[in-house]
């Protein structure tokens, strides 16, 4: 039993989250080494460590901050992993650590059959959660580039649909966006013209590029 126990607790303080294993009732009875390092301040509850030690009471920690709505979110989610109402919890949110703004994943999951309590970690996704608001940033710049320029520009699907036309497109071929966006591109041109669309689309297919002249 001991060497199992030695076995366990190293397990859990050679992983990078946080984690604290919750009793039925939601007290912390064991954390890992992480969880030393930055575990109270990872948690939904702003950073307030004085609450959430061995011992403490995450659900209570969580009532008790009942101006954060993350902190509502979490108690209400362990709370039902705890019950067996659920069978796992997952939650992002924003955080600090050491002043500086973070994002976290919290995730909750119970114990295994035959015993009460549950597992949750809670680990840094900042990296991710940064990439994805400059992803969301860049789309925006490229967004109201395209959408501001003189040049119609229509975006197809492998079955030749149409699946976006900026403005000048839409001024273009006399209709609104929404009407142009589902159109078969063949749709909008002279059928004189239909054999060749389909030549320069084969060769668009095969990651040929080319400029040319439609009516």
């Amino acid at each position: 039993l001991r060497h199992s126990e030695s076995r366990s607790r190293a397990i859990l303080d050679a992983l990078p989250a946080n984690l604290c294993v919750l009793d039925q009732k939601g007290r912390l009875t064991m954390v890992n080494k992480a969880w030393a390092v930055t575990g109270p301040e990872s948690t939904p509850l702003g950073g307030n460590g004085e609450r959430l030690g061995l011992g403490g009471n995450y659900l209570e920690a969580c009532r008790a901050a009942d101006d954060n709505p993350h902190a509502a979110q979490a108690l209400e989610g362990i709370a039902a992993v705890l019950a067996r109402r659920a069978p796992a919890f997952r939650m992002e949110y924003p955080g600090r650590w050491r002043g500086e703004p973070r994002w976290f994943v919290l995730q909750a999951s119970p114990l295994a059959r035959g015993t009460s309590g549950a597992v949750v970690s809670h680990r840094d996704i900042t990296g991710r959660m940064r990439a994805i608001m400059e992803l969301k940033e860049s789309e925006e710049r490229f967004r109201i580039i395209v959408e501001t320029a003189q040049e119609a520009v229509v975006m197809i699907d492998a079955a030749e649909i149409v699946t976006y036309a900026n403005p000048r497109a839409a001024s273009l071929f006399g209709r609104p966006a929404e009407q142009l966006v589902g159109t078969p591109l063949s749709g909008l041109l002279d059928p004189a013209d239909a054999r060749l669309l389909e030549q320069k689309l084969k060769r668009r297919r095969q990651g040929l590029s080319d400029q040319y002249e439609l009516r």
